[in-house]
């Protein structure tokens, strides 16, 4: 039958399958020489070169031979109580990769910890792909099931596992843009993943965790107060901000999916002020808001905009409401949770809150900014941007790095999209999106018009 279904594999060769797609013919030492796609591209698992169009790194190529010879493959399968083809190849070299290097007993405690699971096995080892920002993520996930309850542990996998595919879905919304920068919008994205897996290994291990979440909790004459405080007293809290982060990705794409949908701009002097807000309406689903801004400025209008005593910086940015009934009034709904791009008025290298910094500045450097640690406690903007930013603080008092709270810089080519020309362009492209579907609802209404006087 893999025969039938990979025709381009020697007749004579003996085939297994290495994941859903791809199979490897075995070698006379029991382990794959050769991985083929069904559309034919294929490479040598021992000298990896490009077979027409199958790329692979050589350590990823000496992964997937080591760990898919049959000795090792049957016992590790029987050990995991998982099925190593079920997995994507990234997964199982992730995976593999924490397991050669571990030592006995913390390998002892991945066959332990598994074996708690039922049905998220496989959730788990998806997981594992959290360790490219850092092998120490092993370690947490591996702690996140031993020590949460195993259907909440299950839980927190599945949230994981669906947040890396929302925000691949997000990033792909940019890839006509640019390729480049939906790559990085992907990876800054899920490396604020590795945040929210920091909080739920605390919260895990001590039960109970509060962190101070205040911009300027560093400056010499910083007086705590408790105000930006942000606590987790079970894992059960944890998965419920969790879940309210996966309904804003989810509702903001379902609203922008739906033909339904109506789309128009919200305030009539905004273009004067430098700036525009979109609504996409949907009867059934609620709202979703787009801010855009292409320039920074010193004066904005407060009612609408976010900014402080400098000015407003340039943005593209969604903003969702994850709470029935969904809806959202344009200026500055308390319910809003936003993701966005924002053009920060400092250079790279260049620290945060920096004197020089300003927004009207030609140089920059672009962020994704997941909502703010700004605002009422319970809001669910608040209580996402401080679960980040919490997460940021943990892992740079392990690092001895400076946290970021819920902005990330990381990843983006800030030459080319951190200066005031590169940023204008990609807010054009979000704001010819929401043109577009303003022209297409005002087609459709002239072609009815039309089919009426005709009937008339």
């Amino acid at each position: 039958q893999l025969h039938e279904e990979y025709p381009l594999m020697p007749p004579d060769a003996y085939l297994t399958i290495i994941t859903n797609g791809v199979v490897g013919s075995i070698d006379g030492t029991g382990k794959p020489d050769r991985i083929m796609q069904k559309d034919g591209a294929a490479t040598y698992l021992a000298n990896p070169t490009t077979e027409n169009g199958l790329k692979l790194e050589e350590s990823t190529a000496t992964l997937l031979r080591v760990v898919h010879g049959k000795r090792i493959k049957e016992s590790v399968e029987a050990e995991l109580g998982l099925s190593l083809q079920h997995l994507p190849l990234e997964v199982q070299c992730r995976l593999s990769q924490f397991m050669i290097e571990a030592k006995p007993e913390r390998y002892a405690g991945l066959v332990e910890a598994i074996g708690k699971l039922d049905s998220g096995r496989e959730a788990f080892a998806e997981s594992f792909l959290a360790t490219e920002f850092g092998d120490d993520f092993g370690d947490k996930l591996l702690s996140i099931a031993e020590k949460v309850p195993a259907q909440k542990a299950e839980k927190v996998f599945g949230l994981i596992n669906r947040y890396r595919r929302l925000s691949r879905e997000y990033a792909n919304e940019y890839r006509p843009f640019d390729g480049d920068f939906a790559e990085a919008t992907e990876r800054a994205m899920n490396e604020r993943l590795t945040d929210m897996i920091t909080v739920a290994e605390a919260v895990g291990s001590e039960g109970h965790i509060t962190v101070d979440t205040a911009p300027h909790r560093d400056k010499p004459d910083y007086v705590y107060d408790g105000r930006f405080d942000v606590t987790f007293g079970s894992i059960d809290e944890f998965i419920a901000v969790m879940e309210q982060f996966e309904e804003v990705m989810l509702r903001r794409r379902a609203i922008l999916d739906d033909p339904h949908t109506h789309v128009s701009r919200v305030v009539a002097n905004e273009e004067r002020m430098g700036y525009q807000i979109y609504r996409f309406h949907n009867a059934n689903l609620g709202d979703v808001l787009l801010h855009i801004r292409q320039e920074g400025a010193a004066r904005f209008d407060k009612e609408f905009e976010y900014g402080n005593r400098e000015g407003a910086e340039a943005t593209s940015g969604w903003i969702t409401n994850p709470q029935p009934p969904y809806f959202l009034s344009s200026n500055k709904d308390i319910n809003g949770v936003s993701i966005r791009f924002d053009r920060e008025g400092r250079e790279p290298g260049e620290a945060p809150d920096s004197a020089t910094r300003t927004p009207v500045r030609d140089g920059g450097m672009i962020s994704l900014d997941v909502s703010s640690v700004l605002g009422g406690t319970n809001t669910p903007g608040v209580r996402i941007g401080r679960l980040i930013a919490a997460g940021t603080i943990l892992r740079a008092r392990e690092q001895g790095t400076e946290a970021a709270l819920h902005h990330n810089t990381n990843h983006f080519d800030q030459g080319a999209y951190g200066n005031r020309k590169g940023f204008a362009e990609l807010v054009k492209y979000t704001k010819a999106m929401a043109e577009a579907r303003i022209a297409t609802q005002r087609s459709r209404k002239s072609g009815q018009r039309a089919v009426l006087a005709a009937a008339a």
